[in-house]
This record gives C-alpha cells, sequence and structure tokens, in this order.
C-alpha cells in the first residue's frame, strides 16, 4: 500500500518461502495456484478503494486469476506473483504523486522506494536531473516543508509501520528507516510523533 516495489517484493518472498520449497515439500501445484489467487484477492481489494478506475482494475484481477489457471510450472507461477505484486505496488505508487510538479512527484516516488536508505537531497537531485538547489526550492512550494523535514516524516511513519506490523529491534527498524543509528532514529521519532518508539508500540496495545 505504500507503493514500494522494492519492499513488496521482499515481503512476497518472504510469503513465498515461508511455506518452504514448494516443489521439495510436495506442494501441489494446484496449491500453489490457490494460494496466488488468494493474493491476487487480497490485493484487489485493498487497492480497489478509492481509486476511480476500478473496473480496469477488477479486470486486470480477472485476467491475473485466468493467467493463473494457464501456468503448468512453479517457476512460471512464481514470476508470475511477482508481477501481480509489482501490479498492485504501482497502483499504489500514485499515492504519492500528490503535486502539481512532476519532478516533485517524481522525487517523491523515488524517495518512498527507497526508504532504507539515507538519502541526500544531492542523491534525489540527481536522480530526477535537476540541480538540488532547484530541487530544494521546491519542496516547500509544492509540500509546504523542507526536504530534511519530509523525509524524516516518511521515515517516521515507515518507522510507526514497523513497530505496530513487525517485532524488529529498534536497531532494525533503524537501518530499515534509512537512519544510520538507533540514537537518530529515536529522537527524530521522538520530535516528530511526541513520543519514543517503544512507547509509541506499548500505546498500541
Amino acid at each position: 500500500m505504500s507503493g514500494n516495489e522494492k519492499q513488496s517484493l521482499i515481503i512476497y518472498k518472504k510469503l513465498i518461502n515461508k511455506h518452504g520449497n514448494v516443489q521439495a515439500s510436495g506442494c501441489k501445484l494446484r496449491s500453489f495456484k490457490s494460494y496466488l489467487i488468494c493474493i491476487n484477492c487480497i490485493l484487489y481489494n485493498m487497492c480497489q478503494k478509492d481509486k476511480t478506475s476500478v473496473d480496469e482494475i477488477f479486470e486486470k484481477r480477472n485476467h491475473f486469476i485466468v493467467e493463473i489457471d494457464k501456468k503448468c510450472y512453479f517457476e512460471s507461477l512464481y514470476e508470475l506473483g511477482r508481477e501481480i505484486v509489482l501490479f498492485y505496488a504501482r497502483l499504489n505508487k500514485d499515492n504519492y504523486s500528490i503535486t502539481t510538479h512532476p519532478v516533485v512527484n517524481q522525487a517523491l516516488n523515488f524517495i518512498h522506494n527507497n526508504l532504507d536508505k539515507d538519502l541526500t537531497l544531492e542523491q534525489v537531485a540527481r536522480e530526477v536531473h535537476i540541480s538540488k538547489s532547484y530541487l530544494c526550492s521546491l519542496f516547500p512550494i509544492h509540500l509546504n516543508s523542507s526536504f530534511s523535514f519530509y523525509m524524516n516524516k516518511v521515515k517516521v511513519e515507515y518507522g510507526k509501520k514497523l513497530l505496530a506490523e513487525t517485532h524488529k529491534s529498534l536497531l532494525d527498524i533503524a537501518f530499515e528507516c534509512g537512519f544510520n543509528s538507533q540514537s537518530y532514529f529515536c529522537s527524530t521519532f521522538k520530535k516528530t510523533v511526541g513520543m519514543t518508539p517503544l512507547q509509541y508500540k506499548k500505546s498500541l496495545f
């Protein structure tokens, strides 16, 4: 739902590997097909909300079901599953195309697909082929915040998601959110949220 293609594929791989090697474990092809159909339908139900092109997404969901049924090998099914995950992830990439400036939207897409990296203004500017001074000037105009403030905000939001949905250590979460230390993650989190990561996690239960 974050539109992060790389992270979506990592999770997909973990879901498949969680059940072990499907061939070695004696899993029948039909079972694997049913599993992919379930993933397809769950992602469809999550993504079709608040979308204007619901009919188009519905048709794509049905297309995937037909394609799953046609496959005869585990490898081709696995690759089709990757295609399914990427399709729905890219739908949600549009969630970050929230400005009227195409270059800013490109920058946002790059940022949200690389939250695990300690991105600098220069790196993002290079990615979207503009000068860092120009990109720096665009953020306050189109996002009402500085580049560094926006970066910290989205990283902390991602940290909140990991705290809520995983049992990872603070150090692991800090690195996954692109912070170079646990202490910097904790101080930024508290400044943004008003409580420490551990206090936030406790408040969820």
